[in-house]
């Protein structure tokens, strides 16, 4: 099931018009329309936005998969590509429902939205590949291959691939915000 549907779904079990939506989540209705018949791959800001208008976590987007096991088969990894040129594959499960671990495909200029966001929890992210740029509040790293960096999720946080090719990463994310 894609992030659209999904929230079609969601929306109409809540018995929510996509303008009572809009307006709680400051998401456009067109956007949100667009959204919903596959037209557009929404941003992280936006997915976050519209999961906490909902009440849910960012990660019903996800398409479910059976989590009756310890480990995630590569094949089998859930998927959730975003608008803004990031794709994002959830590596744990729910067996350890405090952490969540991403592996994190950034297309050239890719970034997490145009402003920082902060939620509650803490991160700390590992760059595989590329180099990223990660804005913490007002300061700025260049986080190559083999770097990594740790912070409270409070701080507004903006990620974004600078380099000339894909950034490639793993981030660990307690709690979960997927």
């Amino acid at each position: 099931m894609s992030i659209g549907l999904n929230l079609h779904k969601l929306r109409k079990i809540k018995q929510i018009t996509l303008k009572q939506l809009a307006e709680s989540s400051g998401v456009s209705a067109a956007l949100l329309s667009q959204i919903e018949r596959g037209k557009a791959n929404p941003s992280v800001n936006t997915l976050k936005r519209l999961a906490d208008s909902l009440g849910i976590s960012v990660g019903y987007f996800f398409d479910e998969a059976d989590d009756d096991t310890f480990v995630t088969r590569q094949s089998a990894r859930n998927v959730l590509k975003v608008g803004s040129g990031i794709t994002y594959y959830l590596l744990s499960r729910k067996t350890a429902p405090n952490l969540e671990v991403l592996y994190n495909v950034f297309e050239v200029g890719a970034t997490t939205g145009n402003e920082p966001y902060s939620h509650v929890g803490e991160e700390c992210g590992i760059v595989l590949e590329g180099t990223l740029q990660v804005q913490l509040a007002d300061r700025v790293f260049i986080l190559e291959e083999g770097d990594s960096i740790s912070y409270s999720s409070s701080i507004p946080h903006k990620l974004t691939n600078i380099g000339t090719t894909q950034a490639k990463a793993i981030w660990i994310n307690t709690p979960p915000t997927f």
